[in-house]
């Protein structure tokens, strides 16, 4: 086994080349502690599926690269590793080091994204979680520290059990007067650790994790039964904001569920009940069916109550990764007349029970996806997309009595895009995209956004791989603000947002000098029309235009 392993190493280095004012030196301002480089190393192993060895490291732009163990400085700001083994006789599955764990629908416990609303209207929804992995990403904040393993006590039924110690980031509040004790305002989420303040909130709360689940699977069906204990070392307190009434407070959390999934022929019915420490419950189910050869349905109904807390469940919703204060009914269709054709839609319809950040009473809203894609030929594709979602959002109000108060308004966001991937060739793919935004409120006039690209795929020689973009868009403000995935270094994802007018182009190349050496080289430029400033607070850059390099190295030896 050991002389099986097979290594991977990554080394990657990318650099905004117009840096904002955090870097400027200025000793009189809040400055940003560390370089503008994002650095990210992994050196991996792995035996098929049976064994995984993995380090990773990551340091953030503005974060320092120290080696200080004494003062928790390790060189990178983020470091992660895990030894795991899988399939050795009734070990299913066992991890040492840092983990993930997605059970049921994602109620009680689903570290890790998930997939959201998008192209794929089916199975977002319908969820199967898979249990303990191991993890080596550089989320700093959806895993687990410590042991975890999946047993099987018998051919269909296993148990795992997990245990976790880490250090989150929080924002701690000194004892009032003699006596009381620290509370706890916040718990970070953003991993970022650039300035005197976000070090000051870094590893300032200690959480102890132990959770179990146990599981039936047969030919028809899977259930099963997981929860989880977790312990503060400091109490959180949840705020005193009507939106944050019901917010978890406290020293310790204790969540369970049911769940299920029941195969009957053509038809799956799934769902989850979960509940808290306070009784407070959320629940989530549906039924899925194929309706014949060509068509695939799915209904979806979700509540989690204003009081229901659960610090970590990624559950499907509107509100993705929040799982309290909403109420839904999903409903999807996908029919595929033959192999060249496919039409899907869906619809969203959800109520938020509670007052929301921003939004002073409850509110509702809806979304709808109608997509036709058209596929005549293996080397070309075609599709259009319409979206239309209309939600209720927080306003201000001028009364009779010349004074504000808070109000709810109905704000609309809908977009049309077509898009064409043609392959002239084995070695040479192009992909077209038009879209068109559309936002409308109450309170402001309508505003509009557009963006065109065209990318260039083309492969020069065996060993080396050239994609390149060109982009113009224009909205109106952010709120038209449009969206574009672009093709990235291997093992990342970008999708950035663009508002104002202006162009982006991009080229990245690939190159394979060995079979065991990969090299990737990206750069961008975006350049905003009619402004002498970009960014915001200590990202405010002078000039027009954005730069970005980016390079990897990856070796398989």
């Amino acid at each position: 086994m050991i002389g099986g392993l097979r290594f991977e190493v990554i080394q990657r280095l990318t650099r905004r080349l117009d840096t904002g004012r955090g870097y400027d030196g200025d000793t009189t301002r809040t400055q940003y502690i560390g370089t503008p480089e994002r650095l990210y190393t992994r050196v991996r192993a792995r035996y098929g599926r049976q064994v995984s060895i993995n380090l990773t490291a990551e340091k953030d732009p503005g974060e320092e690269l120290r080696w200080a163990p004494g003062e928790k400085a390790l060189g990178y700001d983020h470091v992660t590793g895990h030894f795991a083994v899988a399939g050795f006789g009734r070990v299913r599955k066992l991890v040492a080091g840092d983990f993930v764990a997605a059970f049921g629908q994602g109620l009680v416990l689903w570290r890790g994204l998930s997939a959201g609303k998008g192209r794929e209207v089916i199975s977002p929804v319908v969820r199967s979680g898979n249990g303990i992995r191991e993890y080596g990403s550089t989320e700093e904040n959806r895993f687990f520290r410590g042991v975890a393993t999946t047993l099987a006590i018998s051919p269909s039924l296993n148990v795992s059990v997990m245990a976790s110690r880490r250090k989150l980031d929080a924002t701690i509040e000194e004892p009032a007067g003699f006596g009381e004790q620290e509370l706890v305002t916040s718990v970070g989420t953003t991993g970022l650790h650039r300035t005197a303040s976000e070090l000051g909130r870094r590893d300032q709360l200690g959480e102890d994790f132990v959770g179990g689940a146990l599981e039936w699977t047969g030919t028809s069906h899977r259930v099963g039964v997981v929860g989880y204990r977790s312990t503060f070392d400091t109490p959180i307190v949840a705020g005193d904001a009507p939106y944050q009434r019901f917010r978890f407070a406290g020293d310790e959390a204790r969540v369970g569920s049911v769940f299920g999934s029941l195969f009957l022929d053509d038809y799956v019915l799934f769902g989850e009940l979960a509940t808290d420490q306070r009784g407070a419950v959320a629940g989530t189910g549906g039924l899925a069916a194929n309706l014949g050869r060509s068509v695939r349905a799915v209904l979806s109904l979700r509540h989690f109550r204003r009081d229901f807390t659960n610090l970590h469940a990624y559950a499907f919703g509107e509100s993705a990764g929040t799982t309290q204060n909403e109420s839904g009914v999903y409903t999807a269709v996908q029919v595929r007349p033959n192999t060249r054709w496919r039409f899907a839609a869906f619809f969203d319809q959800y109520r938020f029970p509670w007052v929301r950040f921003g939004v002073p009473r409850p509110s509702s809203g809806h979304e709808v996806l109608l997509l036709a894609e058209h596929k005549p030929r293996r080397w070309l594709n075609v599709y259009v997309q319409a979206r239309s979602e209309s939600r209720e959002s927080g306003t201000r109000l001028i009364t009779n009595e010349l004074t504000e108060i808070d109000a709810v308004q109905t704000e609309t966001r809908q977009s049309i895009r077509g898009h064409l991937h043609y392959e002239f060739a084995r070695s040479l793919t192009t992909r077209t995209r038009i879209e068109g935004v559309r936002y409308a409120s109450e309170d402001a006039r309508t505003s509009y956004g557009f963006l065109i690209f065209q990318d260039i795929q083309a492969a020069l020689s065996r060993r080396l791989r050239v994609d390149a973009r060109v982009m113009m868009f224009d909205t109106d403000n952010f709120d038209a603000r449009v969206f574009a995935y672009e093709y990235d270094l291997r093992y990342t994802f970008s999708v950035p947002a663009f508002s104002g007018a202006g162009q982006r182009t991009y080229v990245m190349a690939t190159y394979s000098p060995l079979d065991a050496l990969l090299l990737q080289a990206k750069f961008a430029i975006t350049r905003f029309e009619h402004v002498d400033m970009v960014g915001s607070g200590l990202d405010e850059t002078p000039g027009n235009k954005l730069r970005d390099f980016r390079v990897q190295l990856i070796w398989r030896p």
